[in-house]
């Protein structure tokens, strides 16, 4: 991938701040959609274009799909460096996370 590909893939706010809830930890696509209140479409087309782009990876875990950085990818750690010295510009979606994380886990509880 060239640089100019990874920008324009970051350029989407979107995208972008999935790289940058994905370099905390691990989400299915339904936490994502409740961290950036998007529809679940509108999250698939995104990370389905970085995982295409091999900014991400995927793997299963029972029922969800969960996508993760690709911390192979060269570039990847440079990124993530610049992203966490601009967290204060993300701290509402940051903020977010526990909430959504413990509402999950409470939903996969209750609906075994």
């Amino acid at each position: 991938m060239t640089l100019l590909t990874l920008f324009k893939a970051l350029s989407e706010d979107i995208r972008l701040q999935m790289v940058l809830l994905l370099s905390k930890k691990d989400f299915c696509v339904c936490e994502l959609t409740e961290l950036l209140n998007i529809s679940q479409p509108r999250a698939s087309k995104h990370l389905i274009y970085l995982k295409n782009l091999n900014i991400l990876k995927t793997y299963k875990d029972q029922k969800y799909n969960f996508y993760t950085i690709n911390r192979d990818l060269d570039m990847i750690d440079d990124i993530v460096r610049v992203l966490k010295k601009h967290e204060s510009d993300y701290q509402e979606l940051l903020a977010k996370v526990d909430t959504v994380c413990r509402c999950m886990m409470e939903f996969e509880e209750s609906n075994g």
